[in-house]
């Protein structure tokens, strides 16, 4: 059986913190195997040394003296301190030092270097997290399972209105416009755990979690409604189960949606106003007929009356004949006003190159729906022109939509719409060219590309390149259509606008208006 004093020297030896005992003068009296490989040193070369003579007074820091001179002398049971000395064999190393007043003085060092860097990492962490929190531009919220929330940075705040000291603590309703009456908004409010608002989580968030993000309304603090995108996962930390939304204020977003489906509302306009220009002949005629119709069926049944020719049945079917026709030609006229119907037009100064990345947007949904893919070459510089924005964007939607429909024609596995501009005419000129991979146009058809109703499309009435020629000589250009450059069964159409002097900045409108 072990003596109580040799156990004792066993359990020492085998502690893996460093053990030292000091005398009053502060010098060794007895020091553990693991306290020796710390610091590279051999019980006998230390017995009766200093502890701050050890390693050339790598110990001898002040805070350490203090303990050991002043605050144990002076009557302290215990202290405990850190200290970072560097070590020959090492370098610097972080050492909890706990110090006893027993028949010795007892020193316990531990070396939590390791412990040390990594909460240095997880506190670097951590604030590497909250600059990401504080900067990023969408709401980041946490709720527990019961809907409290439990986290609110700096983004919800400017979305809500809320400070962070006003949302924690506070439910997630509060967030829900008040119209919005539900089953699991009524848990949440309520407390109800039991079949409420926690059954609804269980069931409905993961089939949303780690999904697209999804629009929804939220409330902000002065209760005005607004759009959101809603994106939600799932946690869990030392509490539990924990849920987190990112949210992103969608309403300039819904504001530019609205504003594009204006500006495609107006271009509509504008095709129809266009399309009474270029069928005004066409219309004349068509008016011409009906009216010489009725004026002939109305002759023959006045020569009826006056010969006493032709039975009652044989007048009423000439009359209801007249009718027919004068009803066909108010017809035409109704249609020509309902096209005709709009507010004049503005020139006014613009950036060519700006106004088709506008019109390349509008269709951009469109394009990327087919898989259509898009080169663009417009430089970097302003090409100001002057002239009607609605009806030079009118044109540019013109050519790409009958790329895009060309392309769908021809069931290529390239699919590719590339738009090039150019300065030309010693700068006199811009040249705006788009090519597409598309079906190609028959040379059978090329002379009459821009002739008013013809078509080469099943469904079409003949009528946008006629209004975008139209468009662009108004404007002093020239439109045209060169099948196969570069690529046989390509179509690349070529439109040239003069370049307007700087001496007013683009966008500002000149009062003008176009007929």
């Amino acid at each position: 059986m072990m003596r109580p004093a040799a156990t004792a020297e066993a359990i020492v030896d085998a502690l893996r913190q460093g053990l030292v005992a000091l005398d009053a003068s502060q010098r060794v009296v007895m020091a553990n195997p693991a306290f020796c490989e710390m610091f590279q040193t051999d019980p006998t070369a230390i017995q009766g040394k200093s502890l701050f003579a050890i390693h050339d007074g790598v110990l001898d820091i002040p805070e350490l003296r203090i303990v050991l001179e002043d605050s144990l002398p002076s009557g302290m049971p215990s202290a405990e301190l850190e200290i970072r000395p560097t070590l020959p064999h090492v370098g610097k190393r972080v050492l909890r030092v706990r110090a006893r007043r027993l028949h010795h003085v007892l020193l316990v060092i531990d070396d939590i270097t390791e412990r040390e860097r990594q909460a240095e990492a997880l506190r670097g962490s951590e604030a590497r997290a909250r600059a990401i929190l504080n900067a990023t531009a969408d709401g980041i919220i946490t709720t527990d399972p019961h809907g409290v929330i439990t986290m609110w940075n700096p983004a919800a705040e400017r979305i809500f209105g809320y400070t962070t000291d006003e949302a924690l603590g506070r439910k997630v309703t509060m967030l829900m416009p008040s119209s919005q009456d539900s089953p699991q908004k009524s848990a949440i409010e309520h407390g109800d755990d039991h079949g409420g608002f926690i059954a609804w989580f269980r069931d409905a968030v993961p089939r949303i979690i780690g999904q697209t993000a999804r629009e929804v309304v939220g409330r902000r603090k002065d209760g005005t409604r607004f759009a959101l995108e809603l994106a939600v996962s799932q946690f869990y930390d030392e509490k539990g189960l924990r849920f987190v939304g990112i949210v992103r204020d969608i309403t300039q977003r819904r504001h530019a949606d609205d504003d594009e489906r204006q500006r495609l509302a107006e271009l509509v306009r504008v095709h129809r106003v266009s399309l009474v220009s270029e069928l005004g002949v066409s219309l004349a005629h068509e008016v011409s007929q009906p009216l010489a119709a009725i004026v002939n069926t109305l002759g023959v049944c006045a020569r009826y009356i006056r010969e006493g020719k032709g039975t009652k049945k044989d007048l009423l079917h000439l009359v209801n004949r007249a009718i027919n026709e004068s009803l066909r030609a108010s017809e035409i006229v109704r249609n020509l006003r309902e096209m005709a119907r709009g507010r004049p037009l503005q020139r006014q100064d613009l950036d060519l190159r700006a106004l088709i990345e506008r019109v390349i947007h509008l269709i951009a949904r469109h394009r990327e729906r087919h898989h259509i893919g898009l080169r663009l070459a417009l430089g970097d510089e302003p090409l100001p022109i002057h002239g009607s924005a609605v009806e030079l964007e009118q044109v540019i939607l013109n050519i790409l939509q009958n790329a895009i429909e060309s392309i769908l024609e021809s069931r290529r596995s390239h699919r590719e719409i590339a738009i090039s501009l150019s300065k030309i005419a010693d700068d006199k000129l811009v040249e705006v060219a788009v090519r597409d991979t598309g079906v190609g146009i028959p040379s059978s058809s090329m002379e009459r590309l821009f002739e008013p109703l013809f078509t080469t499309k099943p469904s079409g009435i003949g009528m946008g390149l006629a209004i975008s020629r139209s468009i662009v000589e108004a404007h002093g250009g020239r439109l045209w259509v060169a099948p196969g450059e570069h690529n046989p069964g390509a179509t690349t159409v070529r439109l040239t606008v003069p370049l307007a002097p700087q001496t007013t900045r683009p966008g500002r409108t000149r009062r003008r208006n176009v007929a």
